[in-house]
């Protein structure tokens, strides 16, 4: 049977922790404590694993997602007791407060990327079925969401999105609703297999 000394010419280094000296970027090596292979990536900390990142400038919960990616991210609303209208840009590393939501909201279905997210109804008061669009800088209306809702999992782009479940905000009420969005409207699709809120899905 092949080792990885016969492929490579080299044994795997067995470690007990992951290392954190900046030299030590691409090393591969065998962690002994959780029995997972590891290599360190840039920025010095291990893949498989969580490093911390900066504090929002909001503290809030009930945010149904974001859009972006680890060096260009985006989250809209979500709760503090009452709800917030708060938007916040990540570079990661910080996050900048940028231009409010039209309206304070928890509960919001997000996706796309940071110039171009798509924001979907909201769970604040009797709920929303309003679709915004996000350019990076402002926001503008897009077409109705076709029923009120929140806790809508969202994916896509905001050309191309695809809207699952979600709850029908002041009731414990779930459904399995799917639509489409094309950039302009929403059209039904098929039904999930299941009732679902507060779902996430990427794509």
């Amino acid at each position: 049977m092949a080792t990885f000394k016969g492929i490579k010419g080299f044994t795997v280094q067995n470690l007990s922790s992951d290392p954190t000296t900046a030299d030590s970027v691409g090393q591969f090596y065998f962690n002994s404590t959780s029995n997972t292979f590891k290599y360190v990536q840039p920025g010095g900390a291990a893949a498989g694993t969580w490093s911390s990142g900066g504090t929002m400038n909001t503290a809030r919960y009930r945010m149904q997602g974001g859009a972006g990616s680890l060096s260009a991210g985006v989250v809209m609303g979500g709760a503090t007791a009452p709800a917030t209208a708060a938007v916040e840009e990540y570079n990661g590393s910080s996050w900048t407060t940028v231009t409010a939501y039209p309206s304070a909201q928890p509960d919001i279905g997000v996706c796309g990327v940071q110039t171009l997210a798509l924001c979907v109804g909201g769970g604040s008061g009797s709920g929303s079925n309003l679709t915004f669009e996000y350019d990076g800088t402002n926001f503008s209306a897009g077409g109705d969401y076709p029923t009120i809702a929140s806790r809508v999992a969202v994916c896509g782009v905001q050309t191309a999105a695809l809207g699952i479940g979600g709850q029908t905000p002041g009731s414990p009420t779930y459904v399995n609703n799917t639509f489409e969005y094309n950039g302009s409207s929403w059209t039904a699709g098929g039904n999930y297999p299941a009732v679902t809120g507060n779902g996430s899905a990427s794509g």
